[in-house]
């Protein structure tokens, strides 16, 4: 590509025409010239083009103005005059269908039989504009003779580059501009960019009907299926009831439908079924639409990840996102994250995401059934069974330092017997029961190990289940030093921590754990030989023993003798 050094290299040096778009310019610019291809043109210009030089106001769209107009003999800044800024940017992360501008070129093939009208309008690259509005005519993408799609060369202008038709040997029918057209065209430029956010939302929506995981995508993907049908569907689904309610009953009526779907309950499916919500601008319920519910075609548009994804011929409709995951399991976010890095379960990652994921349903229903491989049915929950709800557990996990991950991580790894206590076998984590005191066992291992990260002193005082006069006597009288303090929280030292609760147990929070009475402990422990309880402390009530064997195994025969359970007894003397 040689240097631009002069600027006389384009004999014929048109000026750009109203409504022209950029890359319709330097076509128009090129065929006048000779020079039919972008490569040819970009030796002229001396840089090489892209998509994103085309939309004005892209910082790479500067450097094309620049460049292109010292080839024309004219101001950079009178060039760019030329060219209007859309109301709305052709690229938006925060759209669901991130680029609306087509890869495939299209044109008005009555605007280009004449002279004055042979210019490429910048609406033309919009994927919702499909018709023209001067001439009402369908906007082509293929040539109508052989079908062959249209090229981005100047060719463009004047016909097909493949079998040679020209347009104006052909006569294009007239038909009605479509409603989603004409109300993109009676909106002011605040109104367009909201409307196009929702219509291009809604063909996501339309184009995918039995997707449980909607995703944005990065460009309008193609399809086989018409453009403008699909379109009108998109603005049926907006603006129609009656529409949204058919939709919803086929996406219901799929999943009901499938055998392979029977571990999920009524009420996790209605949550499945749920459409993305769409904010609807109010201007769009004077376009009430009557639209019947036409045949909904399942394109599959999803990113390439979600294709990688799809194995044993499962499918795409039933990849959910991590969130979706999360509630279905009635698991937190952070726990779904512990299982996918620990492969538990197996997911792909979301393009253009660093924490975004997409999990199959089956893989969810793999890892319940690899967790209650030995789960026990009972009919009933009361206080002889000693069973706690997972649900009620998860309340108590932060008097134990520990949150919902560590839970998770401690059933997986210890052979800990798992309860349904209703017939019916679900994948709700909330649902399953375990042994209390066999739990609290296994969570108070791992307390004193957790002070291996900073603590703060308003999380310790909760899980001591101390009062404030209460806790800093404790401070004090042990030396528990702040050494951090960061927003509003100050930490304590991690290591004096663990030296003072391997060396202490204080009962204060042992008996809340394990619910029972302060008193009553503390008379019992008084009636053992051989247990150590500091009374420096005693006048905060504060009861503080050394944490020994024999204090433990007092501890225990102290819970056996307060269970009425015989059977705990026997087990625990043998």
């Amino acid at each position: 590509m040689q240097s631009n050094n002069v600027a006389y290299q384009f004999p014929v040096r048109p000026r750009p025409l109203k409504n022209e778009s950029v890359e319709g310019y330097i076509l128009r610019l090129g065929a006048m010239n000779g020079r039919n291809t972008k490569n040819r043109i970009a030796d002229i210009v001396g840089i090489r083009l892209t998509d994103s030089m085309y939309e004005v106001g892209n910082p790479r769209y500067r450097t094309l103005i620049e460049s292109l107009s010292k080839t024309i003999r004219l101001e950079a800044n009178q060039l760019d005059n030329f060219f209007v800024r859309l109301s709305f940017p052709l690229t938006d992360n925060d759209r669901f269908i991130q680029n609306i501008k087509l890869d495939a070129p299209r044109v008005c093939s009555t605007c280009c039989s004449h002279d004055e009208s042979r210019y490429i309008k910048q609406d033309w690259h919009l994927a919702h504009h499909t018709h023209c509005d001067v001439h009402q005519v369908r906007l082509i993408e293929k040539c109508p003779c052989c079908q062959y799609p249209l090229q981005s060369t100047a060719a463009i202008l004047n016909g097909c580059s493949k079998c040679g038709l020209q347009w104006e040997d052909y006569c294009a029918l007239p038909t009605e501009v479509p409603i989603y057209q004409k109300v993109f065209q009676s909106l002011s430029q605040v109104e367009q960019a909201d409307y196009i956010s929702v219509l291009y939302k809604a063909l996501v929506i339309i184009s995918r009907p039995y997707d449980c995981a909607y995703e944005p995508l990065r460009k309008v993907p193609f399809s086989s299926t018409d453009i403008v049908y699909q379109l009108n569907q998109a603005f049926a689904f907006l603006t129609s009831k009656q529409f949204q309610n058919k939709l919803y009953k086929m996406r219901k009526d799929k999943l009901l439908a499938d055998e392979k779907l029977l571990f999920l309950s009524k009420k996790q499916i209605d949550n499945l079924v749920l459409l993305p919500q769409i904010k609807r601008p109010i201007y769009l319920m004077q376009h009430i639409s009557r639209m019947v519910c036409a045949p909904i075609e399942d394109n599959g548009f999803i990113n390439k990840p979600r294709e990688k994804f799809l194995v044993n011929g499962t499918e795409y409709c039933y990849q959910v996102s991590k969130n979706t995951a999360a509630s279905l399991l009635q698991l937190d976010i952070k726990s779904i994250d512990y299982l996918m890095d620990s492969n538990r379960i197996n997911f792909v990652r979301q393009k253009g995401s660093t924490t975004g994921a997409f999990i199959h349903l089956f893989e969810i229903d793999l890892f319940i059934k690899m967790l209650t491989n030995t789960v026990k049915i009972k009919r009933h929950v009361g206080d002889v069974d000693n069973l706690i709800s997972m649900e009620k557990l998860r309340k108590g996990l932060k008097f134990f330092n520990a949150d919902l991950t560590k839970l998770i991580s401690i059933l997986i790894d210890n052979p800990i017997q798992l309860y349904y206590c209703s017939p019916v076998v679900t994948i709700s984590f909330n649902e399953l029961y375990v042994d209390r005191d066999d739990i609290t066992s296994l969570l108070e291992e791992q307390f004193i190990p957790s002070f291996n990260e900073q603590v703060s002193n308003t999380k310790i005082r909760e899980m001591c289940f101390l009062n404030k006069e209460q806790y800093s006597a404790l401070k004090v009288k042990f030396k528990l030093t702040d050494i951090d303090v960061k927003y509003k929280y100050s930490f304590v030292s991690p290591k004096k921590l663990t030296t003072f609760f391997t060396k202490y147990m204080l009962l204060n929070r042992w008996v809340k754990i394990h619910d029972v009475k302060l008193k009553s402990l503390i008379k019992y422990l008084e009636t053992q030989p051989d247990l150590i309880r500091n009374l420096l402390v005693n006048e905060h009530n504060i009861v503080l023993y050394e944490n020994t064997e024999k204090l433990k195994k007092a501890l225990n025969r102290f819970l056996i003798l307060t269970s009425d359970e015989p059977q705990k007894l026997i087990a625990f003397c043998f």
